[in-house]
């Protein structure tokens, strides 16, 4: 039976909201304010890892460049994936 890539949400929150985006392929804002309070979000939720699988998006190099963005550095590439390593 093919698999059709989802997105799961459990709790609303910007992060949730900007990731759904991205996903359905719209470019957020890059400006202070979301990326200072999506770090924070993150930073809360003790985040030390970030891990993209673009493909099926469609827009997948801008998944990757709007997370370089916001994390500030860039990604290793590992089987297919885009991970961000250390603390946020």
């Amino acid at each position: 039976m093919p698999c059709s890539p989802q997105l799961l949400i459990g709790r609303v929150s910007l992060t949730a909201l900007v990731f759904a985006a991205l996903a359905a392929g719209a470019s957020p804002p890059r400006t202070p304010d979301p990326q200072r309070a999506l770090l924070g979000q993150l930073r809360v939720w003790h985040v030390e890892s970030v891990v993209a699988l673009p493909e099926g998006t469609p827009t997948p190099a801008e998944v990757i460049s709007y997370l370089t963005w916001l994390l500030g550095r860039l990604p290793l590439a590992q089987s297919g994936a885009f991970v961000w390593y250390g603390r946020i």
